[in-house]
């Protein structure tokens, strides 16, 4: 998956973008 996205919360592209790791 790409940075930017939460691992632990929905994985994938339709992931929430929270934090930028």
């Amino acid at each position: 998956m790409p940075h930017g996205m939460v691992p632990s919360i929905n994985p994938g592209p339709t992931a929430p973008k929270s934090t930028n790791i």
